[in-house]
């Protein structure tokens, strides 16, 4: 999208200086088009959003927070291992739901 607005620009700016005198017409249309290749261009290269901050008090709700270049929290009613990198241990728990069926 950016290049053809950019020929577009090109093409309306020749249009603005005729044999016949200035064009207040194409003018417009020219100021017009360089605007909305200006607008194409920053929306195509502006840079990704940011990860969001983490809360100032350093955790969550439950008052955990992850220090440390590896670290994790995990809240809710999760199950899993977690590998956080060179010489992690897993640690993997099992609750057992048994139901009498007498």
């Amino acid at each position: 999208m950016s290049v053809p607005l950019g020929v577009g620009t090109a093409v309306a700016s020749n249009q603005v200086l005729t044999d016949a005198g200035w064009s207040w017409g194409w003018t417009g249309v020219a100021v017009a088009v360089a605007a909305a290749g200006a607008l194409v261009a920053f929306w195509l290269t502006r840079p990704s959003a940011a990860e969001p901050d983490p809360p100032s008090d350093g955790g969550g709700p439950s008052g955990v927070s992850a220090t440390g270049e590896r670290s994790v929290v995990v809240r809710g009613e999760n199950s899993g291992i977690i590998s956080t990198g060179d010489g992690a241990t897993n640690i993997q728990t099992r609750q057992d739901h048994t139901t009498d069926e007498g």
